[in-house]
């Protein structure tokens, strides 16, 4: 449908023009950096954190 729309001499689009790339280039996080993140969201919406430590 996009190609049938496109002006002469634009180049024609691609199935990879329309998938979204989800990874966005982030780094993999470790398991600490995962619960820290994971606390921090939950202190900002005013949860509290409990842990067995």
């Amino acid at each position: 449908m996009a190609n049938s729309q496109r002006g002469k001499g634009q180049k024609a689009m691609r199935p990879d023009d329309f998938i979204p790339a989800w990874d966005g280039g982030k780094r993999v996080m470790s398991p600490e950096e995962m619960f820290a993140a994971a606390v921090k969201a939950t202190t900002a919406m005013g949860g509290t954190v409990r842990t067995n430590s």
